[in-house]
C-alpha cells in the first residue's frame, strides 16, 4: 500500500479525533469502544490503530490538538493592538461561544486526569505550557510598558486561570447559566491585576496608591 501524503495523513488523523470527540461527548470515555470510533470515522480498525493505539492515546491527541489551537490564539493575542480587548474576545470565545457539550468533555478529561496517570501527566503538562505562554506574553507586555502588574506575573496568571476555569465550569454544568454578564466583571478584575498603561497613568495623575 502506498504511503499517504502528509496532508492526507493529517486530515485522516483529524477526522479520527473528530469522531472520537463526538463519541466521547455522546457516551463518555468508558462506554465508548474503539469500534464505535471506527464507525463514526468510517474507517477500518487497522486504519484507526495506525494513528492511535488506544482510547488513552485518542484523549491525549484531543488534548494536544486543543493545545495547538490555544497556541494560535495566544499568538494572535500577542499581536493585538489592544491587549485587554483581545483578551476579552478570547475569553468570550472559550467561555461563551464554545459548544456546551465540548466544555463538558473538557471536564470529563479533567476528571479522568485525576485517576489516569498518563492522561494526568498530559493534562498537567499542557496546563503548565498554557501558563508559561501567558507568563511570557505578560512579561513582554510589561517590558513594553503596556501593563504594570500589581503582583508577580506568575501569580497573576494563576489567578486568571482560576477565574477562567470557574466560569468554564459553571457554563458546562449549569444549563441556564449565562456567562455573558460575567465576562465584563471578570475582565475588570483582570484589568485591575494587570493595570494597563492607560489605567496606570490615570492613577499616577490622581495619586491613587498601589497595593
Amino acid at each position: 500500500m502506498p504511503k499517504l501524503a502528509p496532508k492526507t495523513q493529517a486530515a485522516r488523523r483529524d477526522r479520527i479525533l473528530d469522531a472520537a470527540e463526538n463519541c466521547f461527548i455522546r457516551a463518555g470515555f468508558h462506554a465508548t469502544t474503539m469500534h464505535d470510533i471506527c464507525r463514526e470515522a468510517d474507517i477500518s480498525p487497522g486504519a484507526l490503530y495506525t494513528y492511535f493505539v488506544s482510547k488513552d492515546a485518542l484523549i491525549i491527541g484531543l488534548c494536544e490538538r486543543e493545545k495547538e489551537r490555544f497556541a494560535g490564539d495566544l499568538a494572535r493575542l500577542a499581536s493585538a493592538p489592544d491587549f485587554i480587548s483581545a483578551l476579552q474576545a478570547m475569553a468570550e470565545q472559550f467561555c461563551c461561544h464554545e459548544p456546551r457539550e465540548k466544555l463538558r468533555l473538557h471536564l470529563e478529561i479533567a476528571a479522568e486526569a485525576s485517576r489516569n496517570r498518563t492522561i494526568g501527566d498530559t493534562v498537567r503538562n499542557i496546563d503548565k505550557s498554557v501558563r508559561s505562554g501567558f507568563v511570557e506574553l505578560l512579561e513582554k507586555e510589561k517590558a513594553s510598558g503596556r501593563i504594570n502588574p500589581r503582583f508577580p506575573i506568575e501569580t497573576v496568571v494563576r489567578a486568571m486561570c482560576v477565574i477562567g476555569d470557574g466560569l468554564f465550569w459553571h457554563r458546562a454544568v449549569e444549563a441556564d447559566f449565562d456567562p455573558n454578564p460575567i465576562i465584563p466583571v471578570m475582565m475588570a478584575m483582570i484589568s485591575t491585576l494587570l493595570e494597563p498603561a492607560s489605567n496606570y497613568e490615570t492613577n499616577e495623575k490622581e495619586g491613587v496608591s498601589r497595593i
